[in-house]
């Protein structure tokens, strides 16, 4: 049963990713928070604790409307998502049932 959640938790990690991305791509300060505060709160469900955290400090930036660090806080969150399910799942599920997080970019635009 855990394993379904993590693959859960997984699957729509991997959805909003690339949605908060394309959001920090265009400059959109609100876009790039709601994805952040989804992301958060998925993590924080599941027990991902510095994805939860990294989550919200994104979402504390983007509210005064900038964009400053966010690339490289969500290379960050990503590393540490990445962290999560690699210890969590703990080789239980086959790597081809999860798919692939995207790369995050180091600036936004690239």
């Amino acid at each position: 049963m855990v394993g379904k959640f993590l693959a859960v938790f997984h699957e729509n990690f991997v959805c909003h990713l690339p949605e908060l991305i394309e959001a920090l791509a265009k400059g959109n300060a609100a876009q790039v928070r709601a994805r952040a505060h989804t992301i958060g709160g998925m993590a924080g469900n599941i027990g991902a604790m510095q994805v939860r955290s990294l989550a919200s400090r994104i979402e504390e930036i983007t509210r005064a409307g900038s964009l400053d660090r966010i690339p490289t806080l969500v290379g960050e969150m990503k590393g540490a998502f990445d962290t999560f399910t690699a210890v969590a799942l703990g080789g239980n599920l086959p790597a081809a049932a999860l798919p692939t997080a995207p790369q995050v970019s180091s600036s936004p635009g690239e």
